[in-house]
């Protein structure tokens, strides 16, 4: 019982030590505007266009431009798509439906 005890605490050991931390971006890095607080200078980045975000809206300073943003959107199962009406226009991402 001793030695499967020690067995088993040096298995966890062992799969816990591998485990590499990843380089992820969080998700507000792909979205060029920021909404500023009110009051608590706290900021809320989740806007594709000027006029999504509304009055108190300022660029992303963490904003990673449309290909990395992409990326982003990618990694994170986010459909996003293709824009042809040029650099500045909105990224139009939609949930991607869930396979079985």
């Amino acid at each position: 019982m001793r030695a499967s005890l020690i067995a088993a605490s040096l298995i966890a050991a062992a799969l816990t030590s591998a485990v590499m931390p990843g380089n992820a971006e969080p998700l507000a890095n792909a979205y060029p505007y920021c909404l500023m607080g009110r009051g608590g200078g706290s900021t809320t980045c989740y806007f594709r266009s000027l006029a999504e975000c509304g009055n108190g809206c300022v660029s992303n300073p963490a904003y990673v431009g449309d290909r990395r943003a992409r990326a982003i959107f990618a990694g994170a199962g986010v459909a996003v798509a293709d824009s042809r009406a040029g650099r500045n226009a909105p990224i139009a991402a939609t949930r991607r439906p869930h396979r079985r």
